[in-house]
């Protein structure tokens, strides 16, 4: 699927997963299909900034889609 995930990444044979910030909605549901229940952010808010990421948003999105 194309996304702004644009890559999930899975590490070894651990359940740990790198990818992109979600867009969207639509993005968390593909994260949901992996089967992924948690995120971790590592970007600043400067940098949420400077790409217009709602983390408020996305934390409301995750909670409604169990991650």
């Amino acid at each position: 699927e194309i996304s702004t995930l644009n890559l999930i990444k899975q590490l070894g044979e651990q359940r740990i997963f790198l990818g992109s910030y979600p867009g969207g909605p639509e993005d968390v549901g593909i994260l949901r299909k992996y089967g992924i229940n948690s995120v971790i952010n590592l970007q600043t808010e400067r940098q949420m900034n400077e790409r217009n990421i709602d983390w408020l948003m996305l934390q409301k999105i995750y909670k409604n889609n169990d991650i």
